[in-house]
C-alpha cells in the first residue's frame, strides 16, 4: 500500500526513476505475474499428447552434407533429438546470428520426423525467403528421394495439386509463407514445424499452424540475437539453443561509417569493385528528409553502365520481386537498390558490399541483419553506413557500435538498452504494454528474482489461478 501511495504521489524527481524502491516493489509484482504465466504455459504444453521419436538411420545413412557442422550446430541438433525422444512435445528456439547455419540444423530435425512417418512444415515470413529456403532444402532432399514443395500466395495455380499431394501424404516437407495458414490447407500427419524469423509472426498465426499438427513439435528460429534478459522474460516457456560460431572460412565483415557528402566518391570506388552490391534506402516514397529508393536508383543508373542497376521494394508484385532476385543471384546485374525487404535471409554469395543510407535512423538489430546480407562466401565483405546530419546521440552510439563489433549478441544487448524490448521483438511480439512499472532493460535482477519465486509457486493452486486469470484479462494483446 505504501508503494502504491508513493508512486501516485511522487515528492521529487527521484521518485520517478526506475530504481526508486516503490516503483521496484510494484515492478516485481508485474514480473512475477509474467513469469508465473510463462510457467503455466510450459506446464500446459508438457501435458499435451506426445510420442517418443527416435532417428531410425534410414535417411541419415544416405545424407552427405557438403560441409562439416560446427560444434554449436551439433549441440543444437543433439538438443532437438533429446526433445523428440523425451516423450514431451518440443518447443525450442534456435537463437543464432546471421549466417550461423540455423537452417541446416532445422533440416536435420525435420529428417528425424520424416524417418518416423511424419510430414513437416517450414514457415517463412516473405516469399523471397521462402523460395530461398525451398531451393536450399531441395538440393539436400533430392538425393534422399524426399518430396518437397513450396506454397506461396503468388502461385495459386498450383494450389489444387499441392493440397492433393499434402492430403495423400506425398509431400513430406512443405515450405511456405502465410499461405500455409489458410483454413483449407490440411496435413494428415504433420508432426514437426519450423518457424523462421519467429518474431515476424504473431502468436495467433503461429498457433494456426501448430493446430494443424498431430503432434505439435515446434522449432522456432531467430537470426536477431535475443538478449538473455528477454529470453528469460519473454521466452520462459521455450527451451533455447544458441549457435554462436559461424561456418569455417567466413571472414569478418569490415564496417565503415561515412557522411552523406561522400556519396559521389563512394560511387566512383564501387565502379571498380569486383563484387555485386546492395544499396539500401529507408523509404519507397519521396520524402523531404529521407533518400527514397526510386530517387537513388535513378541517380545510380546514370552513374553505372546500362542495365547494371535494378530496384526492389515491397510495393512491387511478388513475381517481379522474385525475377529481380533470381537475376541478381545469377549475377546478371551489379547493383541492387532496395528497401529493407532484403533484410532477412537473402543469400547472394557474390554480393560482398552493402551500402546503407540514413544508417543513423535504423536500430542496431536491423543494421546487423542488413549487414548479414554480405560476407556469406569466402571473400572479404564490406558494410558502408552513410549518415546524414543532424545525428542524434543515440544515432552516434549505434554507428560507433556497428563499426566496433560484428557480434550480434553484443549488439542485441546494446539495442535493448537503447530502444527497449518492444522494438527488438516487434509490436506483435512484445506484449510490453502490459508492464507499466518494469522493463527488461532496467530490471534484470528483479526479473531473476521473480523467475526464482515463480518456479517455487504451485501454479495449480486456486489462488495462483485466480491471480493469473486477472493478469490475462488485463490485456487481450498480452503476448509471450
Amino acid at each position: 500500500m505504501q508503494a502504491l501511495q508513493q508512486i501516485h504521489h511522487p515528492k521529487n524527481e527521484e521518485d520517478l526513476y526506475p530504481t526508486n524502491k516503490a516503483r521496484q516493489r510494484i515492478a516485481i509484482d508485474e514480473l512475477l505475474a509474467n513469469q508465473v504465466r510463462l510457467k503455466q504455459i510450459r506446464e500446459s504444453l508438457e501435458s499435451l499428447q506426445a510420442i517418443k521419436i527416435e532417428p531410425t538411420g534410414e535417411l541419415f545413412s544416405k545424407l552427405n552434407l557438403p560441409f562439416e557442422l560446427t560444434d554449436d550446430q551439433k549441440k543444437c541438433f543433439e538438443d532437438i533429438k533429446q526433445d523428440l525422444r523425451s516423450g514431451y512435445l518440443m518447443n525450442r528456439l534456435i537463437q543464432g546470428d546471421v549466417g550461423s547455419g540455423k537452417t541446416i540444423v532445422a533440416f536435420l530435425g525435420m529428417l528425424v520426423a520424416i524417418e518416423n512417418g511424419f510430414q513437416t512444415a517450414f514457415l517463412a515470413p516473405t516469399e523471397i525467403l521462402a523460395w530461398q529456403h525451398f531451393e536450399t532444402l531441395l538440393a539436400l532432399t533430392e538425393p534422399l528421394g524426399i518430396e518437397i514443395d513450396v506454397m506461396l500466395s503468388s502461385n495459386r495455380k498450383a494450389r489444387k495439386r499441392q493440397i492433393s499431394d499434402l492430403q495423400r501424404g506425398a509431400t513430406k516437407i512443405l515450405v511456405g509463407t502465410h499461405a500455409i495458414l489458410e483454413e483449407n490447407i490440411e496435413f494428415p500427419n504433420l508432426g514437426f514445424v519450423v518457424i523462421d524469423e519467429q518474431h515476424r509472426f504473431g502468436v495467433n498465426q503461429r498457433m494456426t499452424l501448430i493446430q494443424k499438427c498431430r503432434y505439435p513439435n515446434v522449432l522456432t528460429m531467430s537470426a536477431t540475437p535475443i538478449p538473455r534478459t528477454l529470453l528469460l522474460g519473454c521466452y520462459g516457456d521455450i527451451d533455447v539453443s544458441i549457435i554462436k560460431t559461424k561456418p569455417k572460412g567466413r571472414i569478418p565483415i569490415e564496417t565503415s561509417v561515412v557522411s552523406s557528402d561522400k556519396v559521389g566518391a563512394l560511387v566512383e570506388r564501387l565502379k571498380s569493385v569486383d563484387s555485386q552490391v546492395f544499396w539500401i534506402c529507408p523509404v519507397v516514397e519521396k520524402s523531404e528528409t529521407l533518400v527514397d529508393v526510386n530517387t537513388r536508383c535513378e541517380y545510380l543508373q546514370k552513374m553505372f553502365p546500362e542495365n547494371q542497376v535494378r530496384i526492389l521494394h515491397g510495393k512491387m508484385k511478388p513475381a517481379e520481386k522474385d525475377l529481380i532476385m533470381e537475376q541478381f543471384k545469377q549475377n546478371k546485374f551489379k547493383l541492387l537498390v532496395s528497401t529493407t525487404v532484403v533484410e532477412v535471409g537473402v543469400d547472394i554469395p557474390n554480393a560482398n558490399v552493402i551500402v546503407i543510407e540514413h544508417a543513423e535512423r535504423f536500430g542496431l538489430a536491423q543494421l546487423h541483419q542488413l549487414r548479414g546480407r554480405v560476407g556469406r562466401g569466402d571473400q572479404q565483405a564490406y558494410c558502408i553506413l552513410i549518415y546524414y546530419y543532424p545525428v542524434s546521440e543515440v544515432g552516434r552510439q549505434r554507428l560507433h557500435l556497428m563499426k566496433s563489433t560484428t557480434d550480434g549478441f553484443v549488439l542485441s544487448e546494446e539495442d535493448l538498452k537503447l530502444r527497449g524490448a518492444g522494438d527488438i521483438l516487434g509490436k506483435e511480439q512484445s506484449g510490453m504494454n502490459l508492464l507499466r512499472f518494469s522493463d527488461f532493460a532496467n530490471n534484470e535482477k528483479l526479473l531473476e528474482i521473480a523467475n526464482e519465486i515463480a518456479q517455487a509457486i504451485d501454479t495449480n493452486s486456486q489462488s495462483t489461478r485466480y491471480l493469473c486469470d486477472i493478469f490475462n484479462r488485463v490485456s487481450d494483446e498480452y503476448i509471450v
